[in-house]
């Protein structure tokens, strides 16, 4: 990456920083925010700490060693850190073990802390503009097509390609059947009921024919 892509998009991440300290934990002014990170995701703990000075609440970063897939809990220092902040972002470099799943992060959440964690997470990744999404839009549009689907027997997931349908599965409720058609030009392809970012589900409260 060149010197001034590196810049653009150490910029974006930063906005993007800011916008998930607000989002998900919700961050006051008057909060502690803790930025825990290892020694593989420092320069993501200073875009995150310095992100969370902005809100003008009591700041606090911490790097631990990268804990590995086997390890147990982090340094006590963590735990407590973890303990008393209002808010944390947790940030742990690819391959280490993830703040999710140790026994601090649990008492920090049972204690009342806001947060998230970061497994193998990059600045690439936190230079993109789904980081910044709205979850709770996200939040009511999952609950929306889950109450779609649960009144539904039968769905239809259309697979689309530049605006042209190219294959579709039909499943059943109880998921044991699978079909796919596609148009009459098309070519014949095997369709499995998989999420893909460029995929767009339909589902009907019937079964919707396409002939092949």
């Amino acid at each position: 990456m060149n010197e001034k892509m590196r810049l653009d998009s150490g910029d974006k991440a930063a906005e993007n920083a800011r916008s998930v300290w607000q989002r998900v934990p919700a961050l006051a002014d008057h909060e502690t925010a803790l930025t825990i990170c290892d020694g593989g995701s420092l320069e993501l703990g200073v875009i995150f700490h310095r992100a969370a000075r902005e809100f003008g609440c009591k700041a606090l970063w911490l790097v631990i060693p990268p804990l590995s897939k086997e390890a147990g809990e982090p340094i006590e220092l963590a735990g407590y850190a973890l303990r008393k902040a209002d808010a944390y972002v947790g940030i742990t470099s690819a391959g280490a073990k993830s703040l999710t799943h140790i026994s601090a992060r649990r008492a920090a959440s049972d204690a009342g802390a806001r947060g998230l964690t970061l497994p193998g997470f990059t600045l690439e990744m936190l230079s993109r503009e789904a980081v910044s999404a709205d979850y709770r839009a996200i939040a009511s549009a999952t609950e929306s097509l889950a109450a779609r689907l649960n009144g539904t027997s039968r769905i239809l997931m259309f697979y689309l390609k530049e605006e042209s349908i190219y294959g579709s599965t039909s499943v059943e409720a109880d998921g044991s059947q699978r079909r796919a058609c596609v148009p009459k030009r098309g070519s014949p392809v095997t369709c499995r009921p998989v999420w893909c970012p460029s995929t767009r589900w339909i589902a009907a409260e019937r079964w919707w024919s396409m002939e092949a």
